[in-house]
């Protein structure tokens, strides 16, 4: 006969609640949990998970603690709201390396020509397929182009060399390093101002030093541009839209 532990037979027990706070927090209490767990969902739900001991005023008073945090994610998820996702369509606007521009179409051979502030996309058919296959293969080209000109020069600063520059397509990430040296980028990133390219560039090579983020990493960041949190706030708060383009 085998004998089994009380720990071992007893019960999952589980509590879902909701605390009336400055917003209404979803509370889910349960006894496997050990910590406690706050979450900002992209629709703006407020979720705490933790243990089942928890009282609603330590719940409460942990979530006044993160009240400034709650705030900047509710504001991010607000201007995802305000953001559209560009469209293949006439007169439709665009981001390249920060500057807005406007899709102009018309039939002929697969050309994209950047003019001021129009994009003039010529297609031998105007299907949004055909659109979108057109444009993505300029705005690679263009990545391409300026990534690895950038990557050189970063590099060159500071004294590395990366064994090999890809362009990816990411889901969430916008590039990595691995300990072979190579580098790849998200080519979305053309999108973005050259400042924020210039950080992710930054960002990737100076893991060729430091392959981790420790504060020697940040530092060797800092020291080729200051203003690095506000391209990280800027990839922040613009990465849902960038993200779901050509996906």
């Amino acid at each position: 006969m085998m004998w089994r532990s009380k720990s071992s037979i007893a019960q999952h027990q589980v509590i879902e609640s909701t605390l009336d706070l400055d917003y209404p927090v979803s509370v889910r209490r349960s006894s496997r949990r050990r910590s406690i767990e706050l979450r900002v969902t992209r629709d703006s739900h407020i979720r705490i998970s933790c243990p089942l001991e928890l009282t609603d005023t330590q719940i409460a008073d942990f979530v006044r603690t993160k009240v400034d945090w709650i705030q900047s994610k509710l504001l991010l998820n607000e201007k995802r709201a305000v953001t559209p996702i560009p469209r293949f369509e006439h007169g439709s606007c665009w981001q390249y390396r920060g500057r807005t521009v406007s899709l102009e179409l018309s039939l002929g051979s697969n050309l994209v020509v950047l003019e001021a502030d129009r994009l003039r996309v010529q297609s031998k058919k105007m299907g949004a397929h055909d659109l979108r296959k057109v444009l993505k293969a300029w705005f690679i080209r263009e990545a391409e182009t300026l990534l690895t000109n950038r990557t050189q020069y970063f590099a060159d600063c500071l004294g590395v060399e990366p064994s090999k520059i890809q362009l990816r397509q990411y889901r969430a990430m916008w590039g990595r390093c691995n300990s072979r040296h190579e580098i790849a980028y998200d080519w979305r990133i053309i999108m973005a101002p050259d400042s924020v390219i210039d950080y992710l560039v930054i960002h990737e090579l100076c893991h060729l030093a430091h392959f981790d983020h420790s504060p020697h990493f940040w530092r060797l960041v800092g020291s080729l541009q200051p203003t690095y949190e506000e391209s990280k706030a800027w990839l922040r708060s613009n990465a849902h839209w960038i993200k779901q383009t050509f996906c």
